[in-house]
């Protein structure tokens, strides 16, 4: 009989084994009880439960905000990845856009490195030019940006002229901190290249002539004073025909019938017909040295210096009667 329990319900217990060695896996693992219909029945199938719903079920974003989710995760992760690199991209492309800029380096970094030149504030309007133009080469080779020019030209300024920029900068311009190039060089040329001497420039080359000076001797003054008369030298032709009219006559004679579009083409031509003249001077030199001398040329100057050498002294001439003829 089945032993009941303490209020007559069913006991589960089962009766060992007199061996411990005839006990079956069965025995030892638990079976599944199930109460059904009030009855207790020994196993019961496990029931398969159905999957637990996902969070996106619960959690229904708009499809345009899920969109812009994944953009900003995506960005995040190009600018995680772009610093991961050490933004060499953006390096490279800075140096194909400017190969001049040396990497880290400032401007005025690259503006020490080139050298420039320095100006004192010398009375010699030449000087300021020269100053002027080296400086302007120098911002052409490190590619200096429009707003870095006139700090680093005025770096360069010593002695009288850094006093006259600390003065015009605090005066002219209320110690503005965007003085511009142009700005800067109207005041400069107002101070050390007054309008006097640029009159007296302009009429140096309206007066310009070559002398004794060669071709391209007078070429290089011609370019020197040429900017102190804008207002004649307005496009390139004029340029040319300028050159041309002050020329040497023996050579503007054969070249002031062509007419010249450039400066280049009208020095070229007088270059070579001061070459052809020279030639042409040289033979003509050779052949009247090659030439014999007469004697009778020769005779006389012989004469000339021995008479030279000579004291004069006085000679009594007989006066010698003249015979008339008889027909």
């Amino acid at each position: 009989m089945v032993p009941r329990g303490r209020r007559g319900g069913l006991r589960s217990s089962s009766v060992l084994p007199q061996d411990i060695a005839d006990v079956t896996p069965e025995q030892v693992i638990p079976r599944e009880v199930s109460v059904q219909g009030g009855q207790i029945n020994g196993e019961v199938p496990a029931t398969d439960f159905p999957p637990p719903p996902e969070l996106g079920s619960f959690l229904q974003f708009p499809p345009k905000l899920v969109e812009a989710f994944q953009i900003q995760a995506q960005n995040q992760r190009a600018l995680q990845a772009q610093f991961q690199n050490g933004n060499a991209g953006a390096a490279d492309q800075q140096r194909l856009a400017d190969p001049g800029r040396e990497n880290g380096a400032s401007s005025m970094v690259r503006f020490k490195k080139m050298g420039p030149p320095s100006f004192k504030g010398e009375s010699e309007p030449d000087v300021a030019e020269n100053w002027i133009r080296e400086t302007e080469k120098i911002f052409a080779a490190i590619r200096c940006p429009e707003e870095d020019k006139v700090v680093m030209a005025t770096f360069t300024l010593q002695e009288r002229a850094d006093v006259w920029w600390s003065s015009t900068l605090r005066t002219r311009f209320a110690g503005r901190g965007d003085v511009s190039w142009r700005e800067f060089l109207v005041a400069f040329r107002e101070k050390f290249f007054p309008e006097h001497i640029q009159d007296q420039k302009e009429r140096e080359f309206l007066d310009l002539s070559p002398g004794s000076m060669s071709v391209m001797e007078y070429e290089s003054r011609f370019s020197e004073l040429e900017k102190f008369a804008p207002h004649i030298c307005v496009d390139d032709r004029r340029r040319a025909k300028k050159f041309v009219f002050g020329l040497k006559g023996s050579i503007r004679s054969r070249l002031v019938a062509h007419d010249h579009q450039t400066l280049s083409s009208a020095v070229r031509a007088a270059c070579l017909q001061e070459l052809e003249r020279e030639r042409y001077l040289a033979e003509k030199k050779l052949v009247q040295d090659s030439l014999p001398v007469p004697f009778a040329r020769q005779d006389r100057k012989k004469k000339r210096k021995l008479s030279s050498d000579v004291t004069p002294s006085v000679v009594t001439v007989a006066a010698v009667p003249v015979v008339p003829v008889v027909s």
